[in-house]
């Protein structure tokens, strides 16, 4: 645990503060709102694109911070595309096809510029890499870990922009990630500052988003938000920082609730790449829960499931992926516990 860097959260919520309202009035003026329909769980139009004031913060933060590299400049590109992308979609929806080329493009850049080959040695066991080298050695060259770890990312960007779609869900989320790595990862200054960071740049966006929203993320802001919480993660683990399973659980509660969500679509024969309403936190909102009730419950979850199982597997190191697995198999039993008592259930409610 260290709160190294911590000065930075200060520099994240002013300058977060001062960005937020023009961000509104623009949203306000170009006629960016979320309307009410049959997808949506609020009942009155609210702008969106607030998401864009934490990717400005980021985005000078990385150019004063990072050093003048190559790989500076891939990832600040692809974070830019991710960003442009979500912010395109804002104004006007994209074809899906388009949306999709351009957030693999950035998921590929990132982890280009993250060095495949290093991160395939950090995540990769001694002894698997062995029986890999003799056996499936094509897995371990730069291009297929570059292909894996993209497709990683690809999902946790639209993950993230699945989940947000309850006030401050998503926000306060990716507020506890950077928590939880600032915790729980060994201390590296070049993240550290990047994690208060974008933790003050999140501060200042709840209060416009939770508990009574007067802007969305939009997506230009669940998108960057993914895109941003993957590249700490597989920093840290590329340091040595972080162990990759421990690196999962991190933003395990909304892999749970997306991954399995989407599996259970797959099985009853659903058209699962359409949108829907089946996500644990929407079935409790139809269930009559209030948007609050809803986000408080994720941030327990967050903070006695998540964080202890991170605590004991610092305490126990050995027994890292036993105590991640456990803590897996606990969210999916809570997110089944909801599937089934909320089966059949569609009542809409805004509280």
């Amino acid at each position: 645990m260290t709160l190294l860097y911590w000065q930075w959260s200060m520099v994240g919520l002013l300058a977060g503060t001062l960005i937020m309202p023009a961000i509104k009035r623009y949203a306000i003026h170009h006629g960016l709102h979320d309307k009410p329909g049959q997808r949506r769980l609020h009942q009155h139009p609210i702008p969106r694109g607030g998401g864009a004031s934490i990717v400005l913060v980021m985005l000078a933060g990385f150019i004063v911070t990072q050093p003048a590299s190559i790989n500076t400049v891939l990832w600040l590109s692809a974070f830019a595309v991710c960003a442009l992308t979500g912010w395109l979609d804002d104004h006007r929806p994209m074809s899906p096809l388009m949306k999709f080329i351009l957030l693999s493009i950035a998921a590929v850049v990132t982890i280009i510029s993250l060095g495949p080959e290093r991160l395939g040695d950090m995540i990769v066991p001694s002894q698997l890499s062995v029986l890999l080298h003799s056996q499936l050695a094509w897995l371990l060259t730069g291009w297929a870990i570059t292909a894996l770890l993209a497709l990683l990312l690809l999902w946790l960007m639209n993950l993230f922009n699945f989940m947000d779609g309850s006030h401050g869900l998503t926000s306060s989320h990716a507020l506890l990630v950077c928590f939880a790595l600032i915790l729980f990862a060994d201390p590296i200054p070049g993240l550290n500052n990047l994690s208060w960071l974008l933790a003050g740049a999140l501060l200042a966006f709840l209060p416009w988003n939770f508990p009574r929203p007067v802007i969305f993320l939009g997506d230009v802001g669940s998108l960057s938000l993914g895109l941003l919480s993957g590249w700490l993660l597989l920093s840290y683990v590329k340091a040595g920082a972080l162990h990759p399973v421990q690196a999962l659980l991190v933003p395990g509660i909304f892999l749970v609730d997306a991954s399995a969500t989407l599996l259970l679509r797959m099985l009853q024969g659903e058209a699962w790449y359409q949108p829907h309403t089946r996500h644990a936190y929407q079935c409790l909102i139809q269930h009559g829960w209030s948007h609050t009730r809803v986000c408080l419950s994720y941030i327990a979850c967050q903070l006695l499931l998540v964080y202890p199982a991170l605590w004991l597997s610092e305490q126990w190191p050995a027994q890292t992926v036993l105590i991640v697995l456990s803590c897996f198999v606990l969210l999916t039993l809570l997110w089944a516990m909801v599937q089934l008592s909320t089966s059949g259930v569609r009542r809409p409610a805004d509280a």
